[in-house]
């Protein structure tokens, strides 16, 4: 599993590797910068 992924598709990208994993819980910890510009991207 890559720890760094480059994609225009942030929510995808994610919900595809959270199945392959099969995590039942995801946690996202951000910065302030983050949470404005990159989290809306992937709710």
């Amino acid at each position: 599993m890559p720890s760094i992924t480059f994609t225009s598709s942030a929510a995808q990208e994610l919900g595809s590797t959270l199945e392959r994993l099969s995590y039942d819980r995801l946690f996202i910890l951000c910065d302030d910068n983050t949470n404005q510009h990159c989290l809306p991207a992937i709710e």
